[in-house]
């Protein structure tokens, strides 16, 4: 007569060398700073690179509204000299802005342009002055350009 199948399982364990030696696992967790900008932040070429730590999801874009809008009017900052107050028409409302492009465009210049705008921006009170948006510019090597559209487009057109 056979023995029972648990019994031979028995056997086989006592043999040497067939099951594995375990050692406990031990997990080392290493906690590093956040990535800062600085100069070692940038490339070869000098431009700013991106790390894992300054991406963001599609969904956190799709949240933002880039909105054009026109500028209707441009008055002077009364606590600053180097900021305009822009009232702008974002199609569906009109709003002021605080930029502070005031030592690279003026007056003239900045009347009627289409500019694009972060819509969903939380207002800010800014030396005294709420701003309820935020223009979108670029600089380089000083210059600073507005972003906008290349042609005519209406206000309040979104950015896709």
């Amino acid at each position: 007569m056979r023995e029972p199948a648990h019994r031979d399982v028995r056997r086989l364990l006592l043999i040497p060398g067939l099951h594995p030696q375990w050692q406990p696992l031990r997990t080392v967790i290493s906690i590093e700073e956040p990535a800062r900008r600085g100069p070692d932040m940038t490339s070869e070429s000098g431009s700013e690179t991106t790390s894992e730590t300054d991406l963001i999801s599609i969904d956190d874009f799709a949240r933002v509204q880039l909105r054009t809008a026109t500028v209707l009017d441009v008055a002077p900052h009364p606590k600053a000299d180097r900021l305009w107050l822009l009232t702008i028409d974002g199609g569906d409302e009109k709003r002021q802005i605080v930029a502070g492009v005031r030592a690279h465009y003026t007056r003239d210049e900045l009347l009627g342009r289409t500019i694009m705008v972060v819509w969903n921006l939380q207002p800010a009170t800014i030396r005294g002055e709420t701003s309820q948006g935020m223009l979108l510019a670029v600089e380089d090597e000083g210059v600073v350009r507005l972003i906008g559209p290349d042609g005519k487009v209406a206000p309040g057109s979104r950015a896709h």
